[in-house]
């Protein structure tokens, strides 16, 4: 009659562990990461000079990128917490 050597169950839960690692590592590289949140951000024209247009161009920028926007009204942007530059 054969005997089969048996494994500690150490050893068994050490090399399932491991694989575990293996797989998760191998499909880490593999999943798409979730897209950027967005803010809406309302900007208004406040004590404005009577001769100005009524509506601006305008660009609101972060080192994420940069937005072109007619003010008043609102951009999409980044979130990110780095400031927030708007130009018009």
């Amino acid at each position: 009659m054969r005997r089969h050597r048996t494994e500690p169950a150490a050893a068994r839960l050490g090399r399932a562990c491991a694989l575990a690692w293996a797989v998760a590592w191998a499909l880490g590289g593999c999943a798409s990461a979730p897209p950027p949140a967005m803010a809406v951000i309302a900007v208004e024209l406040e004590g404005m000079p009577a001769d100005w247009p009524p509506t601006l161009a305008c660009r609101a920028s972060t080192p994420a990128g940069s937005w072109e926007f007619t003010a008043p009204g609102t951009v999409r942007v980044r979130a990110t917490g780095a400031p927030l530059r708007i130009e018009c």
